[in-house]
């Protein structure tokens, strides 16, 4: 295939590969993405080389990725306590970005998206993709979609108060998400003998088998 000269795209989805073989420039368009949430199953993300890999907030589970989703100000608060800069293109909404110009957070901060009550950065990260020419996305590490664990790895670094029962909202956000997106085919993975608590004609479930407890993100 040559050697990779220059990766080019305006949105998460929509990559551009351009490389020089037989003196000839070549375009690939990538029509699939990866979304990956901090629920615990999350380490079971099995990375096929995809060019668009979708982490939230500060991730934590050591999964390549080739963009954050942000909507909250407290992962931009923690950029500026430690000196922590992304080092990918972030996708957010106004109040991310406002908080990381305050903090003078450097990198590539994209504002598309909007607010919702109670709507958390996978759901947005979803609403934004499927405005994109793929075909199918990928979800991992969404627990709250098959069980009650609200508790994010993130909450390691980022401590939080006791959830809310947020399920009752985000629920009906995937299922929005899984009707505006009813063109793609959607994919949950989960742990096996879990059911998924979202259910739509356009997602599938893939069960994989659990890691060991012992086993280091």
């Amino acid at each position: 295939m040559g050697t990779t000269e220059q990766l080019v795209g305006n949105t998460v989805c929509e990559f551009v590969i351009k490389w020089m073989g037989n003196g000839m420039a070549h375009e690939v368009k990538l029509e699939k993405t990866h979304i990956i949430g901090n629920g615990n199953s999350a380490k079971l993300f099995e990375d096929d080389g995809s060019m668009s890999i979708v982490a939230c907030n500060i991730p934590q589970h050591g999964h390549r990725y080739t963009h954050l989703s942000i909507i909250d100000s407290q992962p931009v608060v923690w950029m500026s306590n430690t000196g922590w800069q992304p080092s990918v293109p972030v996708l957010c909404n106004k109040r991310a970005y406002n908080t990381a110009e305050r903090y003078n957070i450097g990198g590539d901060w994209q504002q598309v998206y909007d607010d919702l009550y109670r709507s958390n950065s996978g759901h947005w990260a979803a609403w934004h993709i499927i405005k994109q020419p793929v075909k199918e996305i990928h979800l991992w590490g969404m627990d709250s979609m098959f069980s009650d664990d609200l508790t994010s790895q993130m909450d390691t670094i980022v401590k939080r108060p006791q959830r809310p029962k947020l399920n009752q909202h985000w629920h009906p956000h995937w299922q929005d998400v899984f009707a505006k997106g009813q063109h793609i085919k959607w994919y949950l993975h989960t742990p096996e003998n879990v059911e998924p608590l979202v259910v739509a004609d356009n997602l599938t479930q893939i069960t994989h088998k659990t890691h060991s407890s012992t086993e280091i993100l």
